[in-house]
């Protein structure tokens, strides 16, 4: 009994200090881990879309959502993007399962890895604002690591908008005066596309085991409905729902697009591929295989559970360190005394 429990012991002591080994040498890493340069929402790669677009008639884009912890499914996605090599890409928010540091340098190192060949944007999800389970707010990765909140941009001959509505609330005044006058100073644009992350609409969706409606997936927002009126917005984009839905309210068409990765609530993974040819606008769904890779879960678990646990019990870790490293220094005495 007495072996069994050294071996126990030796065997956890040993992988205490392996784990805070490797966890040292990622914070290192941490520091090389940025991503390309026409990825995200920062001025410049406004500017340079808007560039790159002007006096365009046709041309193709893709939305995706709600990738969370599914990276094998995202990548996937990325590699049959790559090949499609659209314009640019919109992520509809949720890319993280909860907005912590880890969460963010894991997602950014592996959307690194991905190699997307084209410009990303992003709007902001639940899970990329809040530090679930308690629902603290954490906005300061997202802006770190990807840039603003909201953008627009005029590519050939459309408008792109990307509203942040992450909190789960609706859309603010101040948001609602920032998007009219968008929609106003460009009205003459052909086309127009609103991103977001929740619906701003009842999407009718019941819970099985009671016959609710579900309050996440029926949020109406008559505000912003109103606030578009008028403009000819071709299509707003949203995710939050796992899984694919159109609905038109108010004579604006909306498409749901949230099966990017995360657990599906319906239908099949996927992304959507829109294309835009003068004045004719279409899309179509592009299905993606479930997959899973215990390389990367065993991963995404180093960082997004052991790393964050060090990170928020520093004082707690170091005791079990100096521990594990005395109970290792003492096996090796013990078994130089036997061998002798």
């Amino acid at each position: 009994m007495k072996k069994v429990l050294w071996f126990l012991s030796l065997g956890i002591s040993c992988v205490c200090v392996i784990l805070f080994s490797a966890y040292s040498g990622m914070r290192i890493c941490e520091t090389h881990t940025a991503l390309a340069d026409y990825v995200g929402n920062f001025s410049g790669n406004i500017d340079n879309i808007q560039k790159k677009g002007a006096g365009k008639q046709s041309f193709s884009f893709v939305v995706i959502g709600d990738t969370r912890k599914g990276y094998e499914i995202f990548e996937h996605g990325i590699r049959r993007i790559n090949k499609i090599n659209p314009d640019f890409v919109m992520h509809l928010g949720d890319f993280v399962e909860k907005a912590k540091k880890h969460h963010y340098d894991f997602f950014i190192g592996e959307l690194k890895e991905m190699m997307i060949k084209v410009p990303m944007f992003f709007v902001a999800g639940n899970h990329d604002v809040f530090v679930y389970p308690r629902h603290d707010v954490n906005r300061k990765y997202f802006k770190r690591k990807l840039g603003n909140f909201q953008f627009h941009f005029v590519y050939g001959n459309s408008l792109f908008i990307g509203m942040d509505n992450s909190e789960l609330n609706p859309f603010n005044e101040e948001q609602l005066v920032w998007l009219k006058d968008i929609l106003e100073k460009n009205r003459t644009v052909e086309h127009k596309f609103i991103f977001m992350h929740t619906p701003p609409i009842n999407l009718n969706i019941k819970k099985k085991s009671s016959g609710e409606y579900k309050k996440d997936f029926n949020r109406d927002d008559p505000a912003f409905r109103n606030t578009i009126k008028g403009y000819g917005i071709d299509c707003v984009f949203v995710s939050h729902f796992h899984g694919y839905m159109e609905k038109k309210v108010d004579g604006v068409n909306y498409l749901v697009t949230g099966g990017g990765g995360a657990p599906l609530d319906a239908g099949g993974y996927h992304f959507v591929i829109v294309n835009v040819d003068g004045q004719k606008v279409d899309h179509k769904v592009v299905n993606m295989r479930k997959i899973w890779v215990f390389e990367d879960r065993f991963e995404l678990m180093m960082h997004t559970t052991v790393y964050d646990f060090i990170d928020e019990n520093k004082i707690l870790t170091v005791i079990l360190l100096i521990f594990s490293s005395l109970i290792i220094i003492k096996s090796v005495r013990d078994y130089i005394k036997r061998a002798r």
